[in-house]
């Protein structure tokens, strides 16, 4: 485990990616960040949402996050065997991301996620020498905490019939307004407003709370050598966890009070459904065809950082009025086909620089960053 990649890993990451690209393209093209989702949408475009909302939304970032944590604790693992300065070399690695999730944040999209991982990276990096029972008891344990609170936060909201509060119009406005018409400049002030509005200090401390029992998992998981274990019934437990989670993230679709169960469908369900994401993919190991199915997921993968922010940069020349200015102006399906179709490129783009490489440019220059070499 110390000297090779584990396809699985890459398989989850680059599977990972689409579902992350796949729901943030509605945030791409759309103001979601100001709409209560379940009643902006009608007819066909609601179930295109619950589709998304169902399979991938809340269940892909902390899939990601499990999979941060799992490839940090590889890698403090390896440069402890080899006796380098781990923390100094993690310290350079994480630093350099987070100023790649700042730059992507600021410059490119509001909806960054690297920013938010650095941080998480920091604080793994306190608990990263803690044995992997250490690690898993305190993860079950905060994660416990947390989604009773939010649990709680769900009954307080059962009672609410108007959701009209949870609709700002002026900022709907304005997000058109920069977006698709604006200057350059009009979009980067509209930009940071809505890059404060999730990363403000206390939303972002929310954020930390939240995925860091998860990254702590990813951690454990890697610490147990839990994906190379062979005596684990995987076909069973993602069955469990399939209807486990699918159960509770449909809530919000077939329930009234949309905003409550959103909240148990999102806290509750998503980790769930991620698990069974895991379980899944580990289950088709067993079967020889799955490696030729899945081979173009551990290729994404591979060049995770570079798929990752040139998504971004690929959306917002077609969303934004410096590039095609199609913002608010394509259905919720169309999104995703299109999101779709560009990670299909992507792949085949991915697979051709990994054969004449061995890693993709940003993952290069990470590297480069962490190493110094």
């Amino acid at each position: 485990m110390n000297n090779t990649r584990i396809e699985v890993v890459d398989q989850l990451r680059g599977f990972a990616l689409l579902g992350i690209f796949l729901v943030n393209m509605l945030s791409f093209h759309s103001p979601i960040q100001y709409i209560e989702p379940f009643t902006w949408w009608e007819g066909s475009e609601y179930w295109t949402y619950s589709f998304i909302q169902v399979f991938f939304q809340a269940s892909m970032y902390p899939l990601f996050a499990l999979l941060f944590g799992f490839g940090i604790a590889m890698m403090v693992e390896r440069l402890r065997d080899k006796e380098s300065p781990y923390k100094l070399i993690m310290t350079r690695r994480i630093t350099f991301l987070l100023f790649i999730g700042l730059v992507h944040g600021w410059f490119i999209w509001s909806g960054d996620i690297l920013f938010t991982y650095a941080l998480l990276g920091i604080l793994l990096l306190l608990f990263i020498k803690k044995s992997y029972a250490f690690l898993r008891n305190f993860a079950l344990t905060l994660w416990g905490v947390t989604t009773s609170f939010m649990i709680l936060g769900a009954v307080s909201l059962f009672f609410i019939e108007d959701y009209s509060e949870f609709l700002d119009v002026n900022s709907v406005t304005n997000s058109i307004a920069a977006y698709k018409y604006g200057t350059w400049m009009e979009i980067f002030t509209q930009r940071m407003t809505d890059w404060w509005q999730t990363n403000s200090p206390g939303m972002l401390l929310l954020q930390l709370i939240l995925l860091l029992p998860i990254v702590l998992m990813g951690a454990s998981i890697m610490k147990s050598k839990l994906l190379i274990r062979e005596d684990i019934k995987w076909g069973f437990w993602a069955s469990v966890f399939w209807l486990m989670g699918v159960v509770l993230k449909s809530l919000p679709v077939w329930m009234d009070n949309k905003m409550a169960m959103m909240l148990i469908a999102v806290y509750v369900g998503g980790p769930i459904l991620t698990a069974a994401y895991i379980s899944t993919f580990k289950w088709l190991q067993n079967f020889s065809w799955s490696i030729k199915i899945l081979k173009p997921f551990a290729t994404a993968g591979k060049m995770s950082l570079s798929i990752y922010l040139s998504q971004s940069i690929i959306a917002t020349l077609i969303f934004y009025s410096y590039g095609l200015g199609l913002y608010d102006g394509v259905s919720l399906a169309t999104g995703s086909w299109l999101a779709l179709g560009i990670f299909a490129i992507q792949v085949i783009v991915a697979y051709f620089i990994l054969l004449k490489y061995k890693q993709g440019p940003m993952e290069r220059l990470w590297r480069l960053a962490t190493y110094l070499k």
